[in-house]
């Protein structure tokens, strides 16, 4: 879900857990309760349209998460592209690998 796949950007981008605690009672707590620490303080310098996306990901109420998985990669792929035109001469995310989503 689309929830999952933002906790799992959290960990790759900020090299932690974006709800942390030191047990699973309190985790899930801070897990229903609190928004993670902004992933721009956690992981300073990542671009903010990447940053967004995650946050949006993981909106506590799914309306305002993404509608489907083949929107987030839609948009997840708009910022690769985008970074990528804005500095041509870059190939930091040329080994970015992902799936195309397939039409029902």
């Amino acid at each position: 879900d689309i929830f999952s796949t933002g906790v799992v950007l959290y960990e790759l981008l900020a090299n932690r857990k974006p709800f942390q605690a030191d047990t699973l009672t309190a985790t899930v707590v801070k897990l229903l309760r609190e928004d993670p620490p902004s992933l721009d303080e956690v992981a300073p310098g990542l671009p903010a349209q990447l940053v967004n996306a995650v946050t949006k990901s993981l909106a506590k109420e799914p309306a305002g998460r993404y509608n489907t998985a083949g929107e987030m990669a839609k948009e997840l792929q708009w910022i690769r592209q985008a970074l990528q035109s804005a500095d041509p001469g870059t190939n930091v995310l040329d080994e970015t690998r992902y799936a195309s989503p397939t039409q029902p």
